[in-house]
């Protein structure tokens, strides 16, 4: 089950448990009753039936429709699950639910432009919500809107399940040095490796800040060689060490 599948999951539960229209065999709440319950086991494929069969008996119900598009995410259809979802937010514009998950299925097909309005409506109708708040930050990025990614970036900085995270400090750093502001940059990404030193990313940002734009050799040396130290089990970051010891080579 996708992580964050789990507590829309418990909340769609908790309203078809809750709606009490039990009089009448396999009726909408029992539905979805069934299909939540087996979307919550793993079950997706009969999650789906449940779902198509929920949309059968009333069209325009929002939450039977959030169930068939991760039902149809789960087990395989994207687009079909985009094109449930997005009939989910004509139908109840200001569901929070509905537009968190457009904009992360947009995101997730790299639609980095289509997802930032549902994602935008959603953080609006829970400015609390830090979901969003890091697909919006990621889009900014891949959309290179500096100011935006800070933004975003900044919010969840001073949230404070995120206000010890190193990640989002590293990259409310990058945002300043793809500004042109490297004294600002060097405060968030210092900060962030003092949070998590033994992060390779982290090691391998601080390095290229020094090589590149603050031309500090020894710093960038410094850096770039614990980061190979640190990453030597990591298989994913191969091509990276290479271009970093073809890096130190040329700087030692």
């Amino acid at each position: 089950m996708k992580k964050k599948t789990l507590p829309l999951l418990l909340f769609l539960f908790s309203i078809a448990f809750l709606s009490g229209c039990f009089g009448e065999k396999l009726s909408l709440s029992e539905l979805m009753n069934r299909g939540v319950s087996s979307a919550v086991g793993g079950d997706w494929k009969a999650a789906l039936e449940y779902a198509e069969r929920a949309v059968k008996v009333s069209p325009d119900d929002v939450n039977a429709l959030i169930l068939l598009a991760l039902a149809k995410e789960n087990t395989g259809d994207a687009d079909g699950a985009l094109d449930t979802i997005t009939r989910a937010t004509a139908v109840e514009e200001n569901n929070y639910f509905a537009q968190y998950t457009r904009g992360r299925l947009l995101y997730e097909k790299k639609h980095f432009d289509s997802c930032i309005a549902p994602l935008r409506t959603a953080l609006k109708l829970r400015p609390g919500a830090t979901d969003p708040l890091i697909l919006l930050a990621q889009s900014s990025v891949n959309l290179k809107d500096t100011r935006s990614a800070k933004s975003y970036y900044s919010l969840l900085a001073r949230n404070r399940n995120y206000a010890r995270n190193p990640a989002v400090w590293s990259e409310l750093g990058m945002t300043f040095i793809a500004e042109s502001d490297p004294q600002r940059a060097a405060q968030y990404l210092v900060y962030a490796y003092r949070l998590q030193p033994d992060n390779p990313k982290l090691l391998l940002n601080l390095g290229v800040y020094y090589d590149v734009y603050r031309r500090n050799r020894a710093e960038a040396v410094k850096y770039y060689t614990r980061f190979l130290n640190i990453s030597k089990q990591n298989s994913a970051m191969a091509q990276k060490r290479g271009e970093v010891e073809k890096r130190l080579q040329a700087l030692r």
